[in-house]
C-alpha cells in the first residue's frame, strides 16, 4: 500500500508529503462565517472545522460528501438525531433543502461540529477527534453516542497521519489557535475567527505521510 495520510504515526518527510491550503487561505477562509456559527454552537474552535476542510477538499464543496466529505452513514445518523431529511445532494449545495454552497457548507460544518464536540469531550485531543472523523485506523477505545443513544461512533485511541495533518492545519496560524486569555492552544471555542490580513496569513501547510 502506498504511503499516505491513511496510515498511523510516525508521519515523516521521508515517507512523502502533501501540501494543503491553510485555513487562512482565501479558498478556505471564505467559509469563516459558517465555521464560526457551527463552532460556537458546538463549543469548539471554528478553526478545527476549517482544518478538516483543508485536509478533505482544500475548501471546495465537492461531490461525494461536500466540503468535509461527510459519508452517507454519518448523514443518516445526523438526520435521525435532528429529525431532518438532508441528502448527499444537500451537502453539495444541489439538494432540495440546501440549494447553495453556503448552505451546504453550513450543514457540513454542523454535522462535523457535533462529531468533533463529542469526540473532544471523550479524548481531549483534536488529533484523535480528527482521526475518528476519517476512521479509527490506528485503534479504537469504545464508542461514543454522537447523534443520540442509538448512534455508535468509534473513539480513536491512536492518531493517524490524517489526524496529524488536521492538527497541523488548525495550528498553522496562532491568531486562531492560541486562546489569548490563557496563552495556550485550544480546540475548544474561545472566540470567533477574525479576518486575517492576507499579507501575513499562511497560505499552505505541508503535511507528512505515514509508511504504507
Amino acid at each position: 500500500m502506498a504511503n499516505s495520510l491513511q496510515h498511523c504515526t510516525p508521519c515523516l518527510s521521508s515517507y512523502g508529503s502533501v501540501t494543503h491550503d491553510s485555513p487562512t487561505s482565501s479558498d478556505v477562509a471564505k467559509w469563516r462565517t459558517q465555521a464560526n456559527t457551527a463552532g460556537k454552537a458546538h463549543s469548539i474552535n471554528p478553526v478545527c472545522l476549517l482544518a478538516i476542510a483543508c485536509v478533505e477538499t482544500n475548501g471546495e464543496v465537492l461531490s461525494g460528501g461536500g466540503i468535509v466529505q461527510c459519508g452517507p452513514t454519518m448523514l443518516k445518523a445526523y438526520n435521525a438525531w435532528k429529525g431532518t431529511s438532508y441528502t448527499t445532494d444537500d451537502l453539495e449545495g444541489k439538494g432540495k433543502l440546501c440549494k447553495t454552497e453556503s448552505k451546504a457548507v453550513a450543514l457540513g460544518f454542523d454535522i462535523l461540529g457535533r462529531f468533533l464536540s463529542v469526540m473532544l469531550s471523550e479524548t481531549m485531543s483534536f488529533k484523535l477527534a480528527a482521526t475518528a472523523w476519517n476512521g479509527c485506523i490506528c485503534g479504537k477505545d469504545g464508542d461514543a453516542h454522537v447523534f443520540g443513544k442509538d448512534d455508535y461512533q468509534p473513539i480513536a485511541s491512536g492518531a493517524s497521519c490524517y489526524g496529524e495533518a488536521a492538527y497541523k492545519c488548525a495550528a498553522n496560524y496562532d491568531g486562531w489557535w492560541i486562546n489569548p486569555d490563557t496563552g495556550k492552544a485550544s480546540s475548544f471555542y474561545f472566540a470567533n475567527l477574525d479576518e486575517v490580513d492576507p499579507s501575513v496569513a499562511p497560505k499552505t501547510v505541508k503535511c507528512y505521510y505515514g509508511k504504507g
